[in-house]
């Protein structure tokens, strides 16, 4: 189950410095009440995000006079968005946190919530209580999961691979695809360039996006991995503050995210891939993702590629580290 993910700060995350200020802040009102006197709790689970300015949204709800439930997934994992995270209060002079959850409040068959996504950047975002209670299909997802992941909420097994939505490593691709060389080296030198990031390896969901003859169902590896293909609609929501759009001829373009993209799943850890084999014998796995852009080079082992270094350089800057 997606719940299940946890884990240590993914290998981008100490670019961040300074304490980061909490997006549910203190003295907001974490309790809604319905029309039918539903109340409903918000609570803060960091499951799906990876990037520390991320947040995933859950509630609990509760009927009149009842104890409150287990927590349900919102669907919602607002990010910063790469805008500012502090305000300086004019008046007095103190930092302010510039991202945060203003209001949240239950009516007309919807929880509702404000989000402020930093900097001047706001979002108003509704989720149905049916996309949160309802799991039509019966594979352990809730509508708002399936919506944030684009599988079917009314077939429990979207790939049709055999395995539920709910215990399938990803949902979205079949786990038996078919390749031809070179096909198949290329997806598979992306498998290890994921495994071996310390974001899988420690457990967090990613999203990636590639080249169709690179789809493949990542079903062994430490982490829960999403494959979309290179189309638009998989690249605009690339990074929790980024989106990439295919550039002729060259690497993906970087532009920022809609306000409701960065609501509804800005923080979800995804991944643009390339494969650079213009040198056979050192093939090369680029990663284009929040920050910056991740190479991983491999070298050729007997008949198996392995891993032998990786650099990472920040947005704008020419340097590695």
């Amino acid at each position: 189950m997606f719940g299940a993910c946890a884990g240590p700060p993914s290998d981008v995350l100490d670019v961040y410095r300074g304490q980061q200020p909490a997006y549910l802040p203190e003295g907001l009102d974490r309790v809604a009440v319905d029309e039918q006197r539903v109340r409903w709790q918000l609570v803060e689970r960091r499951v799906f995000a990876q990037v520390s300015d991320s947040v995933d949204l859950w509630v609990q709800r509760a009927e009149p006079d009842a104890p409150f439930g287990p927590p349900l997934f919102t669907g919602l994992v607002p990010s910063c968005h790469g805008r500012e995270r502090w305000i300086v209060n004019r008046d007095s002079g103190a930092r302010e946190g510039a991202c945060y959850l203003r209001r949240f409040w239950a009516q007309g068959g919807a929880l509702r919530l404000e989000l402020r996504l930093g900097g001047d950047w706001s979002a108003s975002v509704s989720v149905p209580y049916a996309e949160v209670l309802a799991d039509d299909d019966g594979d352990g997802l809730n509508g708002a999961t399936e919506r944030l992941f684009r599988t079917r909420p009314d077939l429990a097994d979207t790939d049709r691979d055999g395995l539920d939505d709910g215990s399938d490593p990803n949902p979205l691709v079949p786990d038996t695809p078919r390749y031809t060389e070179p096909e198949l080296r290329s997806a598979r030198l992306v498998g290890q360039a994921v495994a071996t990031s310390k974001a899988c390896a420690a457990g967090k969901p990613l999203l990636v996006v590639g080249r169709d003859d690179q789809r493949q169902a990542f079903s062994d590896l430490p982490c829960r991995v999403l494959w979309r293909p290179w189309s638009p609609a998989a690249i605009a929501p690339v990074a929790s503050s980024q989106r990439a759009t295919a550039a002729a001829g060259g690497a993906p373009a970087v532009d920022m995210l809609t306000r409701e993209q960065a609501a509804r799943e800005g923080g979800l850890a995804r991944l643009v891939v390339e494969v650079d084999e213009s040198d056979p014998r050192r093939p090369v796995v680029v990663f284009y993702h929040l920050l910056g852009v991740e190479r991983v080079v491999f070298a050729r082992d007997n008949d198996r590629f392995a891993p032998v270094s990786r650099s990472f350089e920040l947005r704008g800057q020419g340097g590695a580290r």
